[in-house]
């Protein structure tokens, strides 16, 4: 009676699952052990971090004005770390800013049609909430390193290295401290919102679990399966993640703020999250849609 290779493996994978369903939280007690657990896999998995005042660092502020829209650029980077993220903020000349929206698209990274369209989606809601009255901030996304010959160079290259799907979740965190730190102002009434888009969301969801309070989170799910291994090897290769908890374990631990998952289809499971928000009295602060 005993398993072979893909037994063993399916096993091991149906073990995890049971483990995740039985430590989901249904108190604060519960929760501060689903927090030492499955959240510190969740964060050595991503090997991320939300970066505090002293570690940020960002270049002088480059301004240009287009019409009444004035637009600052300005390089983000950490102590010690070396990398590097491009951040353009946009606001009404002239306007109080009431809120500050992070809007994420996968555009600078997909190609051809699919690229062009998701620049169309991303460009038409910008302009459309500046001219609501929202300062917007877009970032560049992490470009990739992974057909460099650094990263085929050695072997167990994402052993000690983040993927680039991970470098992308760090590019948010560092770009949500800019924004908590810097362009608040110290004005605690001004909303943080994000909103990604495409493929984006995978990464927006994942970095939602490491950031500090966001007033308001939308994404799309792009019919992302989160039950498919073959779909977190193609756009989240990050060794760890599924055994951590994926988006579960980030909306669990994240503060129960309001989330819209729209574009899920009957692929983006939504079962767990739904049932936290419920659990501690916040249910109605969760949508989905099946359709964007």
């Amino acid at each position: 009676n005993e398993l072979n290779e893909a037994q063993l493996a399916q096993a091991l994978i149906e073990q995890r699952k049971k483990q995740l369903e039985e430590a989901l939280p249904r108190d604060a007690t519960g929760l501060q052990s689903f927090r030492a657990q499955f959240g510190e896999t969740f964060r050595y998995s991503l090997m991320a971090e939300y970066p505090n005042n002293n570690e940020l660092l960002s270049g002088p502020r480059e301004s240009t004005s287009d019409g009444n829209v004035v637009a600052e650029t300005v390089i983000l980077s950490r102590k010690g770390r070396g990398d590097r993220v491009q951040m353009v903020s946009r606001t009404k000349r002239d306007q109080s800013v009431q809120s500050i929206v992070l809007v994420l698209s996968a555009a600078d990274i997909l190609e051809g049609d699919e690229a062009a369209k998701a620049r169309l989606n991303r460009d038409e809601l910008v302009n459309s909430l500046i001219q609501s009255g929202s300062t917007v901030v877009t970032i560049n996304s992490f470009p990739g390193i992974q057909n460099s010959s650094a990263a085929s160079k050695y072997k167990f290259f994402t052993t000690y290295n983040r993927t680039d799907a991970a470098n992308r979740v760090q590019d948010i965190l560092t770009a949500l401290a800019f924004i908590n730190h810097k362009l608040k102002a110290g004005n605690q009434q001004t909303a943080v919102r994000v909103m990604a888009l495409d493929k984006a969301g995978a990464w927006a969801l994942l970095a939602r679990g490491l950031a500090p309070q966001i007033d308001r989170m939308t994404v799309d799910a792009a019919l992302f399966d989160t039950e498919s291994d073959e779909e977190f090897l193609k756009l989240l290769p990050i060794p760890g993640i599924r055994r951590a908890g994926d988006f579960t374990t980030a909306m669990t631990i994240a503060p129960l703020t309001p989330l819209f998952i729209h574009n899920t289809g009957d692929k983006f499971t939504t079962r767990r999250i739904a049932e936290v928000y419920r659990q501690f009295g916040r249910a109605a602060d969760f949508r989905t849609s099946a359709t964007t």
